[in-house]
C-alpha cells in the first residue's frame, strides 16, 4: 500500500496535487487500488478521470491544473484566466478558461471549465507560467480583444506595456500572423489608428499606469490656485496635464491653458504634459518622466515649496480651468 501511495504522490507533486486515472494506470496502479482510495478519501474526484490527492484543494493553481488535466493533447490556460495569471486582470469568479487544439472554433462549457478550440497553434503564442501551460500575454490580449470595449482593450494594452509583458512590435507580430480570426481587426485598429480618449478615459488610464508602475497615486482634477489640473502629486508638487492646448483652434482656451501652466510653474510646481497617445502607446515613457519629476522634487526645493503653498489660494486674474 505504501508503494502505491508513493507512486501517486510522486505524480501529484508536479501537478498541484492532481492526477488522472490514465496516469495512475500507466504507472501500475490498479483499478481496484484507485477505487479503494476513492472510498477511503485518499483520492477525490474533481472531473471525470481526474482526482485530487489527499484533499479537495480549491486554490487557483490547483483549479487551473485540474482543468488542464481534463483534456488530452495540447491544452492551455487562456482568456480571462490567462490575463489573471499575467497580473493583467483580477481573478475571475467563474469557470477556468482553457484553449485546446481541435479543428473547430466553437466554445463550450465542460463542468467548471470553459473550453475554446483553436486551429491557431503557433508555438510563439504559448509558454509556461508557474508551471502551467498558458497563452502568452500577446495571445491573451488577442483572445480578449473582441470581448473588450475599445477603452478596456486600450487600457489592457497599456497595462501590459507598463509591466513589460508586451511591446507594440510584439503585438503587431501576432496580429500579422493571426490571419482573419476574431479580434485581429480590433487589435490592429487599437495599435494603429490611435483614436483620442475622452477626459475620463485618459484620467483612468493615467491612474492605472501609476498603479501598475507602483508610483504614488495622484489626486485627479485637483484645484490649485483657482485652476483645475488633471492630476496632482501633493507630496511632490508635481502636476500632470494630458493634451494641454488641445483646444481645436480656440485661442482663448489655448491662452488659458498656457497661463495656467506658466503660473503653476512660477509658483514652484513641476508641470508635465502628455498626449493621450503617449499614455496609450508609450506608458513606459510616461512612467519614466513622472519618476524623474518625483525624484527631482525630492532632491530640490520645488516639492517643499509646493507643499507649503495652499492649494486653495486664489491667483489674482487667473484664467478659469479648462
Amino acid at each position: 500500500m505504501g508503494a502505491v501511495d508513493a507512486i501517486i504522490a510522486r505524480i501529484a507533486a508536479t501537478q498541484n496535487g492532481r492526477v488522472t486515472r490514465k496516469q495512475l494506470l500507466a504507472a501500475g496502479v490498479t483499478s481496484d487500488a484507485i477505487k479503494h482510495r476513492l472510498k477511503t478519501g485518499r483520492l477525490h474526484i474533481v472531473h471525470r478521470g481526474t482526482y485530487a490527492v489527499g484533499h479537495l484543494a480549491t486554490d487557483l493553481r490547483a483549479r487551473a491544473r485540474q482543468a488542464l488535466l481534463a483534456f488530452d493533447g495540447l491544452v492551455f490556460i487562456s482568456h480571462w484566466w490567462a490575463a489573471a495569471f499575467w497580473g493583467l486582470m483580477p481573478w475571475p469568479d467563474g469557470p477556468v478558461h482553457v484553449t485546446v487544439a481541435k479543428p473547430t472554433a466553437r466554445a463550450r462549457k465542460h463542468g467548471d471549465i470553459v473550453v475554446r478550440r483553436t486551429k491557431l497553434l503557433d508555438p510563439r503564442d504559448f509558454t509556461e507560467r508557474l508551471g502551467l501551460p498558458i497563452t502568452t500575454p500577446e495571445r491573451t490580449i488577442l483572445d480578449l480583444a473582441e470581448r473588450l470595449s475599445d477603452w478596456e482593450l486600450q487600457a489592457l494594452i497599456a497595462d501590459a506595456m507598463v509591466r513589460k509583458l508586451v511591446t507594440v512590435h510584439s503585438l503587431m507580430a501576432i496580429v500579422n500572423r493571426a490571419g482573419r480570426r476574431h479580434g485581429v481587426a480590433k487589435l490592429r485598429r487599437a495599435l494603429t489608428e490611435s483614436p483620442g480618449l475622452t477626459r475620463s478615459e485618459y484620467e483612468r488610464l493615467l491612474v492605472r499606469i501609476c498603479r501598475a508602475a507602483k508610483l504614488p497615486q495622484p489626486i485627479m482634477n485637483a484645484k490649485l490656485h483657482g485652476y483645475e489640473v488633471d492630476a496632482y502629486f501633493p507630496d511632490h508638487g508635481v502636476v500632470v496635464e494630458v493634451n494641454p492646448f488641445s483646444t481645436h483652434g480656440h485661442k482663448r482656451a489655448h491662452d488659458n491653458d498656457t497661463r495656467k501652466l506658466t503660473d503653476l510653474a512660477a509658483r514652484g510646481y513641476i508641470v508635465l504634459g502628455f498626449t493621450d497617445k503617449q499614455l496609450r502607446e508609450q506608458p513606459l515613457y510616461v512612467v519614466a518622466k513622472i519618476q524623474e519629476a518625483l525624484a527631482q522634487s525630492s532632491s530640490s526645493t520645488a516639492g517643499a515649496f509646493a507643499r507649503r503653498t495652499s492649494a486653495s489660494m486664489p491667483l489674482a486674474g487667473s484664467g478659469r480651468e479648462k
